[in-house]
This record gives C-alpha cells, sequence and structure tokens, in this order.
C-alpha cells in the first residue's frame, strides 16, 4: 500500500514540473491567482481550467469562493508524468491533496489508474461572458442584454452542479442590485415564467463575481438542481435590468456571468 503525505503547493505557470519514479500526486483542490484562464495540464494532456474569479490561492474579503474542490473529478499525476499551469504571466496555480509514496514493485493504485485514464475527458471548465456599459449610459427596465451562448459540441455532455457567477458591478466593485440574471437551456427559461408574479431571474447581488464581504459572502451554486446539457443544447445566461439604471459619472458598469462546467466527452 502506499504511503500518503500531505500536498498543498503552488506551481508557476509556464513551469512543466515531472513526478519521481515512486511518487505521485491526488490533486482534490486547486485556486489560482491567474485573473485570465488558466489550464492544468498532466503529461501534456488538458484536465482543467480554472480563473482567480472561480477559486483564489487563498480566500480573502474580496474573494470568499475558496478552492474548488474537485470531488470525483479529481486530478491525477502518475509517477514520471509531468503537471503544468499556463495561466496569465506570473501567476500560480495552488494544488492541494495527497502525495503518494510507491515502495519497491508497487504500481499506481488502480482507482487512480482509471482516472488518469480518464481525466483529460472528463474534467471540470467554464464558460463566461461579458458586456461593458460607459458612464451615463441609461438602461430601461426590461433591458436584456445576453452574456453567454454556447451550444454543447457534438460528443460532449455538460453538467452544472457547482459555481454559478452572474452581477452587474461597477469599475470599483460596488454592486448595482438593479440587474438579475437568467439561465435558459435552448431558450427556454429555467425560472418563473414571463406571466408569473416573482420577479425573473436571479439578483446580481445573490451571484457575485466573485463572492465577497462587501456584497455576499455566499457563493451561489447549482448543487441542489444540476442541470444536464446533451450535445446541441444550447446554454444562455442574460442579464435583465429590473429597474430604470444610469451609469454614473466616472464609472463603467460590468455586466459578468461564469458558469462552471463539468465537461464530459
Amino acid at each position: 500500500m502506499p504511503k500518503y503525505y500531505k500536498l498543498d503547493k503552488r506551481i508557476a505557470s509556464g513551469t512543466t514540473y515531472t513526478q519521481e519514479r515512486d511518487k505521485f500526486l491526488v490533486i482534490k483542490e486547486v485556486g489560482t491567482d491567474s485573473t485570465s484562464e488558466g489550464t492544468l495540464y498532466v503529461a501534456s494532456a488538458p484536465c482543467l481550467k480554472i480563473k482567480q474569479d472561480i477559486a483564489g490561492l487563498v480566500k480573502t474579503s474580496s474573494n470568499k469562493n475558496g478552492l474548488l474542490k474537485l470531488g470525483d473529478l479529481y486530478i491525477v499525476v502518475p509517477q514520471t508524468k509531468s503537471i503544468k499551469f499556463s495561466g496569465a504571466s506570473g501567476s500560480y496555480c495552488r494544488i492541494k491533496g495527497l502525495i503518494g509514496e510507491l515502495g519497491p514493485g508497487e504500481a499506481l493504485p488502480g482507482n487512480h489508474a482509471a482516472r488518469f485514464e480518464k481525466q483529460h475527458k472528463h474534467y471540470v471548465t467554464y464558460v463566461d461572458g461579458s458586456e461593458t456599459k460607459s458612464a451615463g449610459t441609461s438602461i430601461t427596465a426590461g433591458t436584456i442584454v445576453d452574456l453567454i451562448e454556447q451550444t454543447v459540441p457534438a460528443g460532449e455532455k455538460w453538467t452544472l452542479r457547482r459555481l454559478f457567477m452572474a452581477e452587474a458591478k461597477l469599475d470599483d466593485g460596488t454592486n448595482v442590485a438593479n440587474f438579475a440574471s437568467r439561465i435558459k437551456v435552448n431558450d427556454y427559461p429555467l425560472d418563473t415564467g414571463d406571466a408569473a408574479d416573482l420577479h425573473k431571474g436571479i439578483l446580481s447581488t445573490f451571484a457575485p463575481q466573485p463572492a465577497r464581504s462587501s456584497v455576499n459572502e455566499r457563493p451561489f451554486s447549482l448543487e441542489e438542481t444540476p442541470i444536464i446539457l446533451n450535445e446541441g443544447d444550447t446554454l444562455k445566461v442574460e442579464m435583465i435590468c429590473t429597474s430604470d439604471y444610469t451609469v454614473p459619472t466616472g464609472k463603467t458598469l460590468y455586466l459578468v456571468a461564469t458558469v462552471v462546467v463539468e465537461k464530459e466527452r
């Protein structure tokens, strides 16, 4: 049986790290300070896409999301295999989990070997979108802005059961509560219908990007109500203006949305 030790390290973007002949990694949680998309590669195959807003290196007052727990989509780096993170220049990826040490004649445990074979075909990624409005722009109640429109490619299946972020905010981080986001699959709203008394969508304050002390410390999750999309299905996230709003002088309004996706192919 392998011996296990605690893994909690950071790896620099653009650097390749190769495991020793008797050591393997089991990565269960990840985070990054890369503000743009970062990809984690094992043996040159992508097995994770992440950015800072989804999960930072550490939990702070400005990013309460914490490390991303991978669950059954954990990442295995077998002995002698390489791991590399490709993100923004100068950024890091934090990897947390277990270091396994093999004795003479021991092989990678079967469950980890099976996960290694699948992890480049079934892993955590995300889709996102944004739009900006300049100072002085007036937006009337009922205006809809499409932020995400993605069709699931042939041979793929997407499961949405993790983090969902969709927020209207100014460039200084101030949340704007005059907006709500709405998820649609094949143009069908997964939400209150148009004729219902409840307002449409999820208020900007309830799904901040990222969760933070100045707005809402609780991340918004789809864990209790997962959404399954098969090839050819189209995911949309739109932002609805719930009451008239004018972007203040000297400010820029950002309408942003990010959906964490479990991609399988």
